[in-house]
């Protein structure tokens, strides 16, 4: 994305606070970070349609990247189901640009894309088709949300864990705000993802949240979590 958030990046996993990490193969930083990263952690593709300009510069995905926000949703459903060999045949050439430099251990997405079901059987297909063999979880059970809004977050995480359950490792994920006020809530122990956003101005908390995942999280990386999304997908 940046060199600022390359920076926060490398920082972190030299500390050992992060243990893996995602690139944007359309970022304007890329091939430098790719310079910087450091040997032995795990990376994945941060597959991208709505962030940068696409690498095959499809006029389908340039439209999509130029959509208001608020229109983003309905218009990538519309090329999805109209185009997908366009969206596929972005996503390989992410896959490709990365695997150049190095392979691949897991997918997962920019604006969080691939938590959309209308891609879920491209993103099936792109696993199957590169041999790649993690894929980074859906995100549920945000503690400000409203009951309906925390009842369908579970259900579509639920629905995701069954469709890409050879894929997805652990029982749970969470970006760490959430994951923080799971653990005030004193809820069961199980295995979860913690998501951060190391030196991402766009994400508010991102400091508060580096520096308790520093602090608190060190030492007691096996109290993990059950929440009822958790259960929603046993």
């Amino acid at each position: 994305m940046s060199t600022t958030v390359d920076d926060a990046i490398v920082a972190a996993l030299a500390t050992g606070v992060v243990d893996s990490t995602s690139v944007l193969a359309t970022g304007p930083s890329f091939r430098d970070a790719m310079d910087r990263l450091p040997s032995g952690v795990d990376l994945g593709v941060h597959l991208d349609l709505t962030g940068f300009p696409s690498l095959t510069g499809a006029p389908a995905l340039v439209r999509l990247h130029e959509a208001p926000a608020g229109e983003l949703p309905g218009r990538l459903a519309r090329v999805t189901r109209s185009h997908p060999e366009i969206i596929l045949s972005e996503w390989h050439a992410q896959v490709a640009a990365v695997s150049r430099h190095r392979r691949p251990t897991h997918l997962d997405s920019h604006h969080h894309t691939h938590w959309n079901p209308v891609l879920w059987p491209l993103l099936r297909t792109l696993l199957r088709e590169t041999g790649i063999r993690g894929v980074r979880g859906v995100g549920a059970w945000r503690p400000e949300a409203s009951g309906p809004r925390r009842l369908a977050q579970a259900l579509r995480a639920a629905r995701f864990r069954r469709a890409f359950s050879e894929f997805v490792t652990t029982a749970a994920f969470a970006n760490a705000t959430t994951f923080r006020s799971q653990l005030a809530a004193g809820l069961d122990v199980v295995s979860v993802e913690v998501m951060a956003h190391p030196g991402n101005t766009a994400h508010a908390h991102y400091i508060e949240e580096m520096d308790w995942l520093a602090g608190g999280w060190a030492g007691r990386r096996e109290r993990i979590i059950r929440s009822t999304w958790v259960g929603l997908g046993a």
